[in-house]
């Protein structure tokens, strides 16, 4: 007879939480370390790419160690199928909500006075045009990315502190180490709306699949409308 999903193990807790944080600390700062000997023997082209697999690989490890130690089940992490007709119009909404605020925040930027940096690791990414680098993008951007990080911001991380903060703290909570993971100052606010978004997707259908695709969505079609556009982002 199958274990019921509440069984102790089986799903994500604080303690999860607390241990998916404490592991991704320690690897980016192994990861780091890692970049910075190799800076001096590699290209500045391939060390962003190193960068960028080196960390969807720290978190693809981490998720790892909650499956194996924590004995914690997919299913309750949220790998649920979901009604497909609803779910897409839901992902559009969000997706459009997404670019008001990534707007909103250009705007506000700019009557500010603000000038965020020309380059950074985005932009250097969406300006690489040859073949090999336009799939190594959407490989990091539209398909590892929404996999290990939903699984972990929003399966394990949301999920646990949910139970012990309610809905709205633990989606901003999560979306805060969300948007902090990637190191982006001037990209924290918007990236942050969009981790509001992605859990208010996964409390709305108690599926990862719904934020995957707006994950996905959102990351891929900056990449192919930079790509189709031939912006010059570096």
């Amino acid at each position: 007879m199958d274990k019921p999903e509440n069984t102790a193990g089986n799903r994500p807790n604080l303690w999860d939480a607390v241990l998916a944080c404490a592991c991704i600390g320690l690897l980016w700062v192994t990861v780091g370390i890692v970049l910075d000997g190799l800076r001096p023997l590699v290209d500045e082209r391939t060390l962003t790419y190193l960068s960028g697999f080196l960390t969807q690989g720290t978190l693809a490890i981490v998720l790892l160690l909650e499956l194996l130690l924590r004995r914690i089940k997919l299913p309750s992490l949220g790998f649920r199928a979901v009604p497909v007709k609803p779910a897409l119009v839901s992902v559009l909404k969000a997706y459009l909500l997404v670019w008001t605020a990534n707007v909103t925040y250009a705007i506000v930027l700019q009557l500010s006075g603000l000038n965020p940096p020309n380059s950074n690791v985005y932009t250097f990414l969406m300006s690489q045009r040859d073949i090999v680098y336009i799939v190594l993008n959407l490989v990091l951007a539209a398909l590892l990315a929404p996999v290990f990080e939903e699984t972990l911001f929003r399966g394990i991380i949301y999920k646990a502190l949910r139970t012990k903060t309610g809905k709205w703290p633990a989606a901003i909570l999560s979306a805060a180490l969300f948007s902090g993971l990637h190191m982006d100052i001037w990209g924290f606010g918007p990236r942050f709306i969009l981790g509001l978004l992605l859990a208010h997707l996964y409390e709305k259908y108690q599926s990862l699949y719904p934020s995957m695709g707006l994950h996905a969505l959102n990351n891929g079609l900056i990449f192919v409308l930079a790509l189709a556009l031939k912006l010059p982002l570096s």
